[in-house]
């Protein structure tokens, strides 16, 4: 509930300083943020109306202080809040960036195995050409 988009980056650098500090090294983090719509912010040039592109601005806050951004995956919510706005889309999906601890040198812990699912195929699993 920061005043202003950079306080609400500010105060998520200081939550990630203690996430270095607890995490392994070779720990990760995976961080969902959604974004808003500014009424108008002189810290970056906004006008009223513009989206605040907050996620990505703090992606790149959080590369600036060492961390390793490796992923950025859609969360599409498929049942997503309606919207009363008539001048743009609904916001149906939000990102969720996956960033390895600042000491990693870009190596961490990663199994795949473990969220990988299951392959889908219609009717027979042989390949023909």
């Amino acid at each position: 509930m920061e005043a202003t988009p950079q306080g609400y980056i500010e105060e998520s650098l200081r939550l990630f300083e203690k996430f270095r500090r607890v995490l392994k090294p070779w720990g990760t983090v995976w961080w969902n943020v959604g974004d808003t719509y500014l009424a108008q912010d002189s810290t970056w040039g906004l006008r009223p109306k513009d989206l605040g592109m907050i996620p990505f601005r703090l992606a790149l806050a959080l590369h600036d202080a060492g961390w390793y951004v490796r992923n950025v995956l859609a969360w599409c919510k498929q049942n997503s809040m309606p919207t009363s706005v008539r001048d743009r889309l609904a916001c149906a999906w939000e990102p969720v960036f996956l960033l390895a601890h600042p000491d990693s040198g870009g190596e961490y812990y990663f199994n795949l195995d473990k969220i990988r699912l299951p392959h889908k195929t219609e009717g027979s699993t042989d390949w023909k050409a």
